[in-house]
């Protein structure tokens, strides 16, 4: 016998999630062609029985990435009956099941699998998308893995929260993997389909990481000559990638879409709206108009450091509610902050942070700069450092292995570095125009010597060149890079 609560559930999980079930395959429109390279480790940890967690923005192509691994799944042989795919947002599931996750796993079994979970011989994969959505989900995906069921779980979700409450409850039963929007590389792969980009951007990576390890620039910089003519003969290319790039951003409904204002409208009316509301809801806020003006001031000075006390102030709030928004909108994975440098931790903590969008076409959508005169206008240099240091944070998570990483500033008499990335510390300088000066340097040369450094990067327009322990180098590679 079937209840109608049951009859809802299956009805849901049949007709909306799983048409693999019917047809054997996953239906097109749920697929894209382009594999991102977030696709390939994800593909490995599917093989390990640890609880797979995929944490990202809205938006940013997490269901796209669930949906290609059950079809790679099913490609390599696995029964597409074997495989469940629930996103735990929706309504019908919420008002039919009492308890959400153990009643869908009840469904699943009873009508389609048709098998005791508790019995099973042959491994099962579950997909819950959104599993936010549920109250203490991390308690209950542990009390299924602790019984050590054939079941592979593996979860998504759009806030920083669920990484630490999954990593407290979850602990040493978790594998977390961190989506942001596209990077340059995966930019360049998807305008390349023979994807010739990979192995150059993992050579300089791995060189890079070699040469922080052993505190010395020849391994990085052998690299990038070894390769300096695969580097020039697509200098072209990239650059024209690039400056599509610097306008739109990474996010991946917009490729193909040359309709800046469209995208504009894409990104800030429907995306961004959709990230506050949940925030909103998530929070209890009462004062949207709050929340939207420190967006909008992040946006509008981009790797600019905003006091804290100086927002309050303005707007005539109290400081820890301007602290509070600050961390719902890191949270969401829509802003990032960068802490002075210093070994010691009360020094960090005490100066002011910078903040930075973390995707610059969001953040061009808001100041209204989303057009080619953007590329033309004194604009593009905090479109730039906002692009470096967005992956900088991406290649210290290469680096580190940790999700949660920090990249610094540091501030002397001299001036201003941009990025200071540790372990090394090496610091890392914008400088995007045709020629930078030997006194630009200056400063860098003072963190230096203070902070014993091997090296430092001046990141360019496009001049390429190695003086005093200081690498001089284009925008497009060092994007490559990370």
């Amino acid at each position: 016998m079937i209840y109608m609560d049951e009859q809802i559930i299956l009805r849901v999980l049949s007709n909306e999630f799983n048409t693999q079930w019917e047809n054997g395959k996953v239906s097109g429109n749920r697929l894209q062609p382009f594999r991102r390279r977030d696709f390939y480790p994800l593909v490995e940890q599917i093989k390990n029985p640890k609880v797979t967690s995929i944490i990202g923005p809205r938006r940013v192509g997490k269901t796209t990435l669930l949906f290609q691994l059950i079809s790679h799944l099913i490609d390599e042989g696995v029964g597409p009956k074997r495989i469940l795919y629930a996103s735990l947002d929706n309504a019908y599931l919420k008002n039919a099941a009492d308890e959400v996750i153990g009643d869908i796993l009840g469904v699943y079994s009873k009508f389609v699998l048709k098998e005791d979970l508790r019995k099973l011989k042959d491994q099962v994969y579950v997909f819950f998308d959104e599993v936010q959505y549920v109250d203490e989900w991390q308690k209950k995906i542990k009390s299924w893995y602790d019984y050590r069921y054939k079941i592979k779980f593996i979860v998504s979700g759009s806030s920083s929260a669920m990484i630490q409450k999954g990593a407290t409850h979850l602990v040493g039963r978790i594998h977390e993997r961190l989506v942001l929007p596209l990077k340059f590389s995966d930019m360049l792969d998807c305008n390349n389909k023979d994807r010739e980009y990979f192995p150059l951007s993992k050579q300089i990576r791995d060189s890079f990481a070699l040469s922080v390890e052993k505190r010395n620039e020849k391994h990085f910089c052998k690299t990038i000559e070894d390769i300096s003519y695969e580097l020039a003969k697509r200098e072209n290319e990239m650059e024209r990638i690039l400056q599509g790039y610097m306008i739109k951003g990474g996010y991946p409904e917009l490729l193909g879409n040359n309709d800046y204002d469209a995208c504009a409208s894409e990104l800030k009316d429907t995306i961004l709206s959709k990230s506050i509301l949940d925030i909103v809801e998530r929070h209890g806020i009462r004062d949207i108009s709050l929340l939207r003006y420190i967006i909008a001031l992040i946006a509008s000075k981009s790797g600019s450091i905003l006091t804290q006390n100086g927002i309050a102030q303005d707007l005539g709030v109290q400081r820890p509610t301007v602290v509070s928004h600050l961390e719902y909108l890191e949270n969401a994975f829509l802003v990032s902050r960068s802490s002075f440098y210093s070994k010691r931790l009360p020094t960090r903590e005490r100066k002011e942070k910078k903040y930075y969008m973390n995707d610059v076409g969001m953040r061009n959508s808001m100041v209204g700069m989303m057009n080619d005169m953007l590329l033309k206008s004194p604009e593009i240099g905090h479109v730039a450092e906002t692009l470096a240091f967005d992956h900088t944070r991406r290649l210290k998570f290469f680096i580190s292995g940790h999700q949660n990483v920090d990249v610094f500033y540091w501030r002397s008499d001299y001036g201003e570095i941009d990025m200071i990335l540790d372990p090394g510390p090496i610091p890392i300088e914008v400088k995007y125009q045709s020629k930078v000066d030997d006194s630009d340097s200056k400063t860098m040369k003072d963190f230096m010597s203070k902070h014993k450094s091997p090296f430092g990067i001046v990141v360019t327009r496009n001049e390429l060149d190695l003086s005093d322990n200081i690498l001089r180098i284009p925008l497009r590679v060092y994007l490559l890079m990370c």
